[in-house]
């Protein structure tokens, strides 16, 4: 579905595989898709070349429902390795909140110069855990439906994707998250 002409130009969807839903996201087969308005995108860049844009997907991962978990077990867990799969804390260990699949504070620079509008497409996928408050360090973003608004912290629920812009007006900027 295109952007109304009530939001902005782009707007993000996830893409993502259906075989198993389930191991499919669990395995990182998902991803942002943007569609953008007619004549939006600059024919020789493909992208609008004054805008920067970072697209971000928080989740939690469950390991444990990924296509690879039996594979990987039986590669890094060789007997007499005792895997109790019922047992919640060897469930919780295979758990990771992740943004892009980095956890633990491993996502890659989000560096973006000065004076720079910034483009945020934030997605969320699983269930009612994966509910994500997205607050960018002194900063304030537009947020666009039927008007205009402008938030400090944005709530980011299972399943949906959103858009949000700010203009980058002090110092450069690297882990805003």
């Amino acid at each position: 579905m295109a952007p109304t002409k009530d939001e902005f130009d782009c707007k993000a969807w996830a893409y993502f595989s259906d075989v198993d839903l389930e191991k499919d996201v669990h395995s990182g087969l998902i991803g942002p898709l943007l569609i953008c308005r007619t004549n939006t995108l600059s024919a020789a860049h493909g992208r609008q070349v004054t805008v920067q844009e970072f697209a971000l997907f928080f989740t939690i991962f469950d390991e444990t429902k990924s296509w690879y978990f039996t594979e990987n077990m039986e590669r890094n867990c060789r007997a007499p390795c005792n895997i109790q799969m019922e047992d919640p804390t060897f469930r919780e260990k295979y758990r990771f909140h992740a943004i892009n699949g980095y956890v633990m504070d491993t996502l890659p620079g989000l560096a973006m110069a000065q004076d720079q509008k910034i483009r945020w497409y934030l997605l969320s996928m699983g269930s009612n855990e994966n509910i994500h408050s997205i607050h960018f360090s002194g900063h304030v973003f537009t947020v666009r439906k039927k008007e205009e608004y402008k938030m400090a912290v944005h709530n980011l629920y299972p399943g949906t994707s959103h858009f949000v812009l700010f203009l980058q007006l002090t110092v450069l900027a690297e882990n805003l998250l």
